[in-house]
C-alpha cells in the first residue's frame, strides 16, 4: 500500500492489491513489453496472504542506462529557432535539438508539440542515469523520472502514469455543474472483483470518485488485468448500456472479461441505488445488469498480441473521445506517449511545474546556444 496516494486530499483511504492491477507502486524501471498469460478470474484474497506490490518482474528487469538509444535531430522548421517570446502555439514550429544531446524519446514534428512541451522533452528523456528525480508531485503523491521512462515506446507504461491520466479526468469533471462523468481508478475494480465489502466501497470511493448528481452519463473504469492487459468499461446511463472498449479481445478473454465486468455492474447497482444518485435514473433502470449484453462499439481495433493496450487507453482518456467513431480506432502510439508526459508535467495540479519548467528552460538555453 502506498501511503502518499492515501494521503491525498479528499481521499479515503485507497489501498490496492495487484490481482488485477496495482497503482502507485513506485517502480522507477520500465518493463518491456510483457507476453499476457490467461488470467482466471480475479477472487477474494485473504488480508495476511496479499501478493507484493510490484509492477516489475524480477526477471523482467532492464537497467536504465539501456532504456534508450541517441537517434537523428529533428528537422529544423521555417528560417530557424526563434526567440521564446515571438513564437505563436498555432505554428507549432519544429524545434532543433542538437545531434550530440542525446535522447532515450525523441519528440518528431508529428506530435504537435508547443515550444513548452519541446523543452519538457527534451528535459525529461534527455540521457541521463538519475531517473530518482521528483518530476511531478500532487500533495503526498510523488513520481520520479524514472517512471515516466516507461513511456518510451518499446516499454509499456506503467499502471500509475495511467491512473494520474484518469485522476485528471476526475478532477476536471468535478469542475462541471452538474457533473456528468465519473472516472474510476484502477484499484476500484480491483477491490470490487476481490469482492471487498460494499460499505469499504463506498467510503472508499463514493465522494471523491463519485460525487452526488443529478445528470450522471457515463462512468468510466479502467480494467487492468497480468500482465499488463489493459481495457476500459464504460457504463452509459444516458443511453442504458455498457460498452468494452478492448483492443486484446479474444474468444478466450471475452468470457472472463464480461463476467469481471457484470459483477462490477452489481457493484455499480448499489451505487446508483443511493439517494443522492437516484434522480439520474427517471428514465433507465438503476440496474446495469437488466440493459442488455454489453457492447464492442465499432472502430476499436481487434489486436490480440498488441502489448500497446495501455496506450489506447491513454488515448481514449486524454482525448475524452470515448465511443466517438472519429477518434476510437486511430491512434498514434509516440504522439500519444509523449503527449501523456508532457501533460502531466506541465498540468497546474502538479506542485513540481515550476521547478521542472525553469531547469527545462536552462537546458534548452544551453541546447540553443549550440547554434549560435
Amino acid at each position: 500500500i502506498l501511503q502518499a496516494f492515501n494521503d491525498l486530499p479528499g481521499f479515503q483511504q485507497l489501498d490496492c492489491t495487484s490481482v488485477v492491477c496495482e497503482l502507485f507502486s513506485h517502480s522507477p524501471t520500465p518493463m518491456p513489453p510483457p507476453k499476457i498469460p490467461k488470467v482466471e478470474q480475479a477472487g477474494p484474497i485473504s488480508e495476511h496472504h496479499k501478493p507484493p506490490i510490484s509492477t516489475v518482474d524480477d526477471a523482467n528487469e532492464i537497467l536504465p542506462e539501456l532504456a534508450g538509444k541517441s537517434v537523428a535531430p529533428l528537422r529544423q522548421g521555417g528560417s530557424g529557432v526563434r526567440h521564446p517570446g515571438l513564437i505563436s502555439r498555432l505554428d507549432s514550429p519544429i524545434y532543433l535539438i542538437p545531434l550530440s544531446y542525446e535522447m532515450v524519446f525523441d519528440p518528431t514534428a508529428d506530435m504537435d508539440l508547443t515550444y513548452d512541451e519541446y523543452r519538457i522533452a527534451a528535459y525529461l528523456y534527455g540521457k541521463t542515469e538519475d531517473l530518482n528525480e521528483v518530476v511531478f508531485k500532487f500533495y503526498e503523491l510523488e513520481v520520479a523520472r524514472g517512471m515516466f521512462h516507461s513511456l518510451i515506446p518499446k516499454f509499456v507504461p506503467h499502471s500509475d502514469i495511467v491512473n494520474i491520466v484518469v485522476l485528471f479526468a476526475s478532477l476536471r469533471a468535478s469542475r462541471e455543474t452538474p457533473i456528468r462523468f465519473w472516472f474510476l481508478p484502477s484499484p476500484f475494480a480491483v477491490d470490487v472483483l476481490q469482492l471487498r465489502p460494499i460499505d469499504m466501497i463506498v467510503k472508499k470511493y463514493l465522494c471523491r470518485w463519485m460525487p452526488a448528481t443529478t445528470k450522471l452519463e457515463k462512468v468510466i473504469i479502467p480494467i487492468c488485468e497480468p500482465s499488463h492487459s489493459w481495457y476500459i468499461m464504460v457504463v452509459h446511463v444516458k443511453q442504458g448500456k455498457v460498452y468494452a472498449l478492448d483492443i486484446t479481445k479474444t474468444k478466450e478473454t471475452m468470457e472472463r472479461r464480461e463476467r469481471n465486468m457484470r459483477t462490477i455492474m452489481i457493484t455499480l447497482s448499489q451505487i446508483f441505488k443511493q439517494e443522492q444518485n437516484l434522480s439520474s435514473f427517471t428514465e433507465i433502470s438503476s440496474d446495469p445488469t437488466t440493459w442488455g449484453p454489453i457492447n464492442y462499439p465499432k472502430g476499436v481495433p481487434n489486436l490480440p498480441n498488441s502489448n500497446d493496450s495501455a496506450v489506447w487507453c491513454l488515448y481514449w482518456l486524454l482525448n475524452d473521445g470515448l465511443l466517438d467513431p472519429r477518434r476510437l480506432g486511430v491512434m498514434m502510439n509516440g504522439k500519444v506517449r509523449m503527449k501523456t508526459a508532457t501533460t502531466i508535467i506541465l498540468s497546474d495540479w502538479n506542485q513540481k511545474k515550476q521547478v521542472v519548467d525553469e531547469e527545462a528552460e536552462k537546458l534548452w538555453r544551453t541546447l540553443m546556444r549550440a547554434h549560435d
